[in-house]
């Protein structure tokens, strides 16, 4: 079964809305998650999920920290994480680079940049 559905999260609920409903029109279905403990409680439950596409910056749980806990709990499912964000320090850069994020995009990006990159991601994943 290819698994064609992401996750998008991304505390900002207008940015959030906004982002779900232009990927929508690129045929990309998308889960919206306020952070890292939302997500990987999506995670739990729904198995078609193939692409995480996450901010760093957020309450409860960063985007760092949900791609080490997505490798360490879903290795088998190859997960792939997308990283958005508009700043990394070098301590964050270091760790992106050691959990081998799928990629990172800066925000903002061009709604075609992220499509492009989730459908890379989808297919790399399936």
């Amino acid at each position: 079964m290819d698994r064609n559905r992401i996750i998008l999260v991304e505390d900002d609920p207008d940015l959030r809305d906004e982002m779900v409903e232009g990927l929508s029109i690129f045929g990309v279905d998308a889960v919206p998650a306020a952070d890292g403990v939302e997500a990987l409680g999506v995670l739990s439950v729904e198995t078609d999920i193939s692409v995480v596409l996450t901010d760093l910056r957020m309450p409860n749980m960063d985007g760092l920290a949900l791609a080490a806990e997505v490798a360490a709990l879903y290795p088998a499912r190859r997960v792939k994480v997308i990283l958005v964000s508009g700043y990394l320090s070098e301590v964050d850069e270091e760790l992106a680079s050691r959990l081998c994020l799928f990629g990172r995009l800066n925000k903002p990006s061009p709604l075609a940049t992220i499509v492009a990159a989730v459908r890379s991601a989808l297919a790399a994943a399936n």
